[in-house]
Formats: structure tokens, C-alpha cells, sequence
């Protein structure tokens, strides 16, 4: 890559860095609010909820990955399943 590119890639990835930090200081200054809100049983309940939900949408993108994983072998092996098929006819 040429230095013009690889300065503007080098930009843009601070300006994500800059875009994901503020944006956790929001998430974070936004539950501390609701927080403060809630009674404390409702927030204990929000923040059990807010952790549960954090583990499924993990152990979903897991499972997403993994069935894509799969998917993709599978398609790899049936083409040098059908590959080695045509191979043979050729020698045939």
C-alpha cells in the first residue's frame, strides 16, 4: 500500500478508537442513570436481566459462527467431493 492509504486507514481506525469509546461512556453513563432511577430491587432486576441478555446474544453469535463454520466445510467438501468426481470422468 501506498503512505497516503495506510495514513487514512491509520485515521480512520482512531476515529472508530474515538467513535466506540464514546459510545461506551454513553452506555455507561446511561445505566448509571437508570440506576440512580430505579428502586434498588428494579435495578438489581435490570441489571440481572441486561447481563442475561448479554450471555445469550454471546452464546448466540457462538452458535451463529459455529453453524457457519459447518456450513462452509460442508460446501467445501462436497466441491472436492464433485471436483474429484469430474477428475475421474476425464481419466475415463
Amino acid at each position: 500500500m501506498n503512505r497516503e492509504v495506510e495514513e487514512a486507514l491509520d485515521e480512520h481506525g482512531q476515529a472508530m478508537e474515538r467513535i466506540l469509546e464514546e459510545a461506551d461512556q454513553l452506555r455507561l453513563s446511561t445505566v448509571r442513570e437508570l440506576v440512580n432511577i430505579l428502586t434498588a430491587l428494579q435495578a438489581v432486576d435490570f441489571l440481572v436481566a441486561s447481563k442475561k441478555l448479554h450471555l445469550c446474544m454471546h452464546k448466540w453469535g457462538k452458535n451463529r459462527d459455529h453453524l457457519q463454520l459447518r456450513l462452509l466445510y460442508n460446501h467445501t467438501l462436497a466441491e472436492l467431493q464433485l471436483q474429484k468426481k469430474m477428475d475421474g470422468r476425464r481419466e475415463g
